[in-house]
């Protein structure tokens, strides 16, 4: 069995496209999975054209109609962009609105069972908000799209995986979140474990950041560590986490 990837275009302004393109040229991919890309036949088109990709085009309506086959994109064509309706390298509202719709429909393509996995092409926040969609990046948008109250976005690599307390907000309101909600802390910390056990370790050894320099010297640079961080590890430990 070959997993239905989707692949959103992202802002049609920026690279998601050419990337799209690129990554498709590699034929190994075929070989795992059925990758499908949600975006505009027009941008798709364009990148194609300026990258000498050499590759067709197979407009489709819903991954389920993919061919999966080596030197042929599938494309779910949304139509929201008429030919030279955008500018490369801009900020754009009808940018905003088009990439905002490519990861709602995979969403909603995953949700109902048509694709495995989504994988997302690079958004402008401030082009998402300038259509009206305030939210702050793809991991709000997922959460809110998948009913999920409770989550983090968490970066991986072969030996070690990184989880944000606080994800897309200022330093500034970074800092108040900390010390105003250390019950955040804790959940990042449950959320780490969760993620890991998903990933197949069953018992990970949590680090936590500090957030003052020297981890404040005992309230010499600050107190959040003493006010928020320790406390949660604590109770993080209590219930059996491995955590320092």
């Amino acid at each position: 069995m070959k997993y239905t990837i989707c692949i959103t275009m992202g802002d049609p302004s920026g690279i998601g496209s050419e990337i799209a393109v690129k990554a498709l040229q590699n034929r190994s991919i075929y070989d795992r999975c059925v990758p499908v890309v949600v975006g505009d036949k027009e941008a798709m088109l364009d990148a194609i054209r300026f990258t000498n990709a050499g590759l067709k085009l197979n407009c489709i309506k819903t991954p389920e109609e993919a061919k999966g086959e080596y030197g042929t994109i599938d494309c779910v064509d949304l139509g929201l962009l008429a030919p030279g309706s955008w500018e490369y390298k801009k900020a754009q509202k009808l940018c905003g609105e088009t990439s905002f719709q490519y990861s709602v429909k995979a969403i909603e393509f995953e949700k109902e069972g048509k694709a495995h996995a989504v994988v997302t092409g690079p958004i402008n926040k401030e082009a998402i908000n300038m259509a009206g969609h305030h939210f702050s990046g793809h991991t709000e948008i997922f959460a809110h799209y998948t009913n999920t109250k409770d989550f983090g976005m968490m970066l991986t690599s072969p030996s070690l995986r990184v989880i944000h307390v606080t994800t897309h907000v200022s330093m500034r309101d970074a800092c108040d979140i900390i010390r105003k909600n250390p019950a955040r802390v804790e959940s990042a910390i449950e959320l780490a474990k969760e993620g890991m056990r998903l990933l197949g370790v069953n018992d990970p050894r949590i680090a936590v950041a500090g957030l003052n320099a020297h981890c404040s010297e005992n309230g010499l640079f600050g107190d959040e560590e003493a006010l928020s961080i320790a406390p949660a590890i604590e109770k993080c430990r209590a219930k059996g986490i491995n955590v320092d």
